[in-house]
């Protein structure tokens, strides 16, 4: 893959993942995240190929792996769990003539309760495999910007990937206090005491507040991140060519020295 392909991959990606996070909350404007991810991918494993870097193509490998994996489970909500919830709904209602009320009493099928089931079972699973590539995923895109900047010689790579870990810690903390907070609310909840609408509101967002600024903060650092990203790779262009690779030097032929004749005298005549 050429250095401008690989630069325009790139930088386009992480650019229409910007547009994606701003854009999360406006309907259908978080799918642009998703094409952003594939481009990325695409750019990194380019990268990886004229670097001649494993870790950079492993990314983005297990990054399109994530994108697969993403798709599945809608596909699987879509074509499982939906249908089967509409024919458990409509479709495969028995009628019992004894009902009390005199009223027919719809029933469920038992076969239509095990296919929800089992797509459920199969959203657990994929999800979970999701899960765990997903934080491999970010451990291994915080480590190839660090190893491109090494072998690209763009440090901005590397204040990237600098940026991208402080958006994690954020972000990681700012979950944490979140469910803190759930769990405290969960426990005023559970005591009894009771709260007007006004002071509900009031106390829902006292305890909420934290986490949100934290969140956005969060949000605030990866954007800076994404922006790094992306002019990284819009740097590649002084990349005209593949960094020179290290090469082993040939080893070293002894060097053959004459005997001095002092010593040649000495076991000639050691022998005599």
């Amino acid at each position: 893959m050429e250095v401008d392909t690989v630069k325009l991959l790139g930088g386009i990606g992480y650019i229409l993942l910007l547009i994606g996070l701003v854009g999360s909350f406006v309907p259908y404007v978080s799918m642009i995240s998703f094409i952003g991810l594939i481009l990325v991918a695409i750019a990194w494993i380019g990268l990886g190929g004229i670097v001649k870097d494993t870790l950079m193509k492993a990314f983005g490998i297990l990054s399109l792996v994530v994108c697969v994996l993403s798709i599945v489970i809608v596909v699987v909500i879509l074509a499982v769990l939906l249908p089967t919830t509409m024919i458990t709904s409509v479709s495969s209602i028995e009628v019992t003539p004894t009902a009390p009320s005199g009223f027919e009493a719809p029933q469920v099928q038992i076969e239509n309760i095990a296919g929800v089931l089992g797509g459920l079972m199969v959203v657990g699973i994929v999800a979970l495999i999701l899960l765990i590539l997903s934080v491999v995923v970010a451990v291994l895109h915080i480590i190839a910007h660090f190893r491109a900047a090494n072998k690209t010689g763009i440090g901005m790579f590397k204040w990237a990937g600098v940026t991208h870990i402080i958006a994690i810690v954020i972000g990681v903390i700012g979950l944490v206090i979140l469910i803190a907070s759930i769990v405290s609310i969960t426990q005023i909840a559970t005591a009894g005491p009771t709260f007007t609408p006004e002071h509900a509101i009031e106390f829902l967002f006292s305890r909420f507040l934290p986490a949100l600024v934290v969140m956005f903060i969060s949000i605030i650092v990866l954007i800076v991140a994404y922006i790094l990203s992306a002019i990284s790779f819009f740097n590649l262009s002084k990349l005209t060519t593949a960094p020179p690779q290290p090469t082993t030097p040939p080893p070293e032929t002894p060097s053959t020295t004459e005997t001095p004749p002092v010593v040649q005298v000495i076991k000639v005549s050691h022998l005599k």
